[in-house]
């Protein structure tokens, strides 16, 4: 974890990048391989604009590219303890 100064002007949402996202989740009763086979269909460049907040003004591109994304087993957080747990990085 870290941090850097920047300019008054940016914007979380506008100015960056590169995001990262990781979500954790009880996986009993899911097929994580049907999972895993639907985040791999992710990847690639694609238009969320139905996924996005429609804001005209500002945002004129809605492709995006998903450099990677997975869905696999992992050990369960702290707070998830006593189930199997899964992992999803998009």
């Amino acid at each position: 974890l870290g941090w850097r100064a920047v300019p008054a002007d940016f914007s979380a949402r506008f100015s960056c990048g590169v995001r990262e996202y990781r979500y954790y989740f009880d996986a009993t009763g899911l097929d994580l391989e049907a999972m895993a086979d639907a985040a791999q269909r992710l990847r690639g460049e694609h238009d969320f604009r139905n996924f996005c907040k429609m804001d005209v003004l500002q945002v004129h591109n809605y492709r995006r590219e998903i450099f990677e994304c997975a869905v696999e087993c992992t050990a369960a957080p702290s707070d998830v303890q006593g189930h199997d747990a899964a992992s999803a990085l998009g």
